[in-house]
């Protein structure tokens, strides 16, 4: 029943017209993959082979046809999810905002990075590690898809003025695109399908070489607006300025900017004139008898001096 389903919806999405019908029938088939992925798990959890599978652990001999239904469950389930972000990135690259804006960088680059994601588990589901084929176009849609997400992180960093960020994602982006489209070219993936992602990386290549240009070119603009600033002939003295970096031509001119001339005046305390002036004027009292008395001088001429002419009782 649900391989009928998956039929139908794939022949219901090739009659749809719009976007959101697309989207509503992936979300359906999406749903049926998920119920019918866990009703497995439910009825295999007794199974220890099962089990080791689902926690990567390799499988002795024969892979059991319960461990191939899931993984071709797991593989529709997440090329489904991978088709529905493919369409979801069509639409926003045609659509707006409901402000009117264009959609953001961020938005693609966060899409492109969850279908990378969906083809990494693929490479990693058990069963498949004899599928050479599959694995390799497996792996060279990841390039691929690697390029078109390290373009959007590029414009994310442009939208901010990171020069040298962006020309290094751009590189990396071009790196990625002409690895995969020769990987591609050597692929022995559909025809109409491998065309169809060349063009696309071809596409990108272009829009880079051109946005490669318009970056450098916006970067030396905003150098020199920077420069511009610096080279302003400032007002303020350098004396009050050290901190500050500007490039001043009057500094090694013969009259610099250094200080202000004649200087600002200051509020400075007081001298006390009237009190020095008055000071010599002040009468002090007389400390004359609180003073001690000169004492008479020692040895004999005193003794006579003082038996002779009497002494100072």
């Amino acid at each position: 029943m649900l391989l009928l389903s998956v039929q139908q919806n794939a022949k219901q999405m090739s009659e749809a017209s719009t976007v959101e019908l697309k989207l509503s029938l992936y979300e359906s088939a999406l749903k049926e993959l998920i119920e019918a992925q866990q009703s497995l798990k439910e009825e295999l959890k007794d199974d220890p082979t099962f089990r080791a599978a689902l926690r990567g652990q390799p499988i002795e001999g024969k892979v059991p046809n319960s461990i191939y239904l899931h993984t071709y469950l797991a593989y529709l389930r997440q090329m489904n999810t991978m088709e529905r972000n493919l369409l979801m990135i069509e639409s926003l690259k045609t659509g707006k905002q409901d402000d009117g804006k264009k959609n953001r960088p961020q938005d693609f680059a966060r899409l492109y990075d969850v279908i990378i994601q969906n083809l990494t588990e693929i490479l990693h589901l058990p069963g498949l590690e004899e599928q050479s084929t599959l694995n390799a176009d497996i792996s060279l849609q990841i390039v691929g898809y690697k390029a078109f997400r390290c373009f959007y992180v590029a414009q994310t960093f442009l939208s901010i003025k990171k020069w040298k960020e962006t020309m290094a994602l751009y590189e990396r982006s071009l790196e990625y695109a002409r690895e995969a489209i020769e990987s591609y070219k050597k692929s022995k993936m559909e025809a109409v399908k491998r065309d169809k992602e060349i063009s696309g990386l071809e596409n990108l290549i272009r829009d880079i070489d051109g946005l490669k240009y318009s970056v450098h070119a916006s970067s030396i603009l905003d150098t020199q607006d920077v420069v511009d600033r610096t080279k302003v002939t400032p007002v303020k003295p350098l004396i009050e300025r050290l901190g500050d970096y500007v490039e001043d031509p009057s500094l090694a001119t013969k009259k610099p900017n250094l200080i202000r001339v004649p200087p600002d005046f200051e509020a400075i305390p007081a001298k006390p004139v009237f009190f020095d002036l008055a000071l010599g004027h002040v009468q002090f009292p007389s400390l004359e008898d609180k003073m001690e008395q000169k004492r008479q001088p020692a040895g004999i001429s005193g003794y006579l001096k003082g038996w002779l002419w009497g002494g100072k009782k």
